[in-house]
This record gives structure tokens, C-alpha cells and sequence, in this order.
């Protein structure tokens, strides 16, 4: 847990199946997964995407500690 996303798709064969779902789903027997990949190369646009495609802004959050002013 390096970071290392890169090697992942190195632990799987070429033409493997990685597939997450929901515990209810599998549960009915339900085909439909959240991330479903049929090859190695998939894994590896799955990577490459949370790497380049997946860029959010910076978050700030402000906590407020004590009673707000509410004005007219």
C-alpha cells in the first residue's frame, strides 16, 4: 500500500475478470458490478484514470465553534 497502483493490474492474468458489487447484489444474484474489468488492460485504463481523469479540487471545510450572528 505504496501507492504503487501501477504494479495492481501486474497481479491479475491478461485476460482475467476483476469485478466489485454490492453484498445485496451478490446476495440476488444480481450480474450488475460497481467496477467490473475483463483484461488486465482495463485494470490499467482503471489505474491511468484515477491517476489523470479523476482530479477533484482542493477541499476546505469551516467549523464553527460557538453561536452564529444572524442579522436582518
Amino acid at each position: 500500500d505504496d501507492n504503487q497502483l501501477e504494479a495492481w493490474p501486474e497481479f491479475f492474468p491478461e485476460h482475467g475478470r476483476y469485478r466489485i458489487t454490492t453484498a445485496e447484489n451478490f446476495e440476488r444474484g444480481l450480474p450488475l458490478g460497481l467496477i467490473h474489468a475483463t483484461s488486465r488492460a482495463m485494470l490499467r485504463d482503471r489505474v491511468r484514470s484515477l491517476r489523470e481523469a479523476n482530479v477533484y479540487e482542493a477541499q476546505r471545510y469551516r467549523h464553527v465553534l460557538g453561536q452564529p450572528l444572524i442579522g436582518p
